[in-house]
């Protein structure tokens, strides 16, 4: 039987130190991420061999100005995130580690060999990474806000019924979060744009299926020179937020 190929993946420090150097990090980012892609992705799984999953917070921030929360769990029986609670009443569940503050933490699962199904690792099992949403609606001076209070690097829009319709990145708006930090006068003409909703602004967001294979994440990634993806579930609600280091690290067995 022929043997996996086994080669070496730069580190976490290695790739956030090349991201000083925006080319070199490009062409090394678009250089692993083509090459991973060709390899098997699955990972060993062990019967009674406990497999710790991120719990992904998400919050979705509504026109009114109310803050929904959730917590979400990837499993591998049903390849799918469910609701913590859920996952929380499973037999399998072994142990719940919260972090600090009670956002994030993770789960320790050890379901039955035969009830995991024998296929590619999905998406979803890469995540390690929550989502924050707004609507649709709401002003692009709370988006702001939201930059400066949570130092996020996007932020999700959501429509009607919740699902993803496209996100806002930090780039987007550099110098009004900038000044905002530092307490500086709005440039002139930022008035009209601060009163404009987050979905005049927003780029359509490049998504895929928590259930697909994390090579098709990987592939979408390289193709598109992107170092992250929004993964959404099968309606369409955001999961988490999928980036090139954690996906490098889920084709290639680490969790660290």
């Amino acid at each position: 039987m022929q043997g996996r190929r086994s080669f070496c993946v730069p580190g976490r420090a290695a790739l956030e130190r090349q991201r000083g150097k925006p080319s070199d990090s490009k062409r090394t980012q678009r250089h692993w991420l083509a090459h991973l892609v060709q390899c098997q992705s699955t990972m060993p799984f062990e019967s009674g061999a406990p497999r710790q999953h991120p719990i992904l917070p998400t919050e979705v921030i509504d026109l009114d100005g109310k803050h929904r929360h959730g917590l979400r769990v990837f499993c591998d029986t049903r390849q799918r995130s469910v609701p913590l609670d859920i996952c929380r009443e499973c037999p399998s569940c072994a142990r719940i580690t919260d972090s600090e503050g009670g956002r994030g933490g993770s789960v320790d699962c050890t379901p039955p060999l035969e009830l995991v199904p024998d296929a590619p690792v999905a998406a979803g099992a890469a995540l390690r990474r929550g989502v924050v949403a707004v609507d649709a609606a709401v002003l692009v001076r709370d988006v702001v806000a939201l930059f400066v209070e949570r130092g996020l690097r996007l932020v999700v829009v959501t429509g009607d019924a919740g699902r993803a319709e496209g996100i806002v990145h930090e780039s987007q708006l550099l110098r009004e979060i900038q000044d905002q930090a530092r307490s500086l006068p709005t440039r002139l003409g930022w008035g009209l744009t601060a009163f404009e909703s987050a979905s005049a602004i927003m780029f359509p967001a490049t998504t895929i299926l928590e259930h697909a294979p994390l090579r098709a994440a990987v592939a979408a990634m390289a193709t598109g020179h992107q170092r992250q993806l929004l993964v959404v579930d099968a309606d369409g609600f955001p999961v988490g937020v999928l980036v090139d280091v954690d996906a490098l690290h889920a084709l290639h067995g680490r969790r660290d």
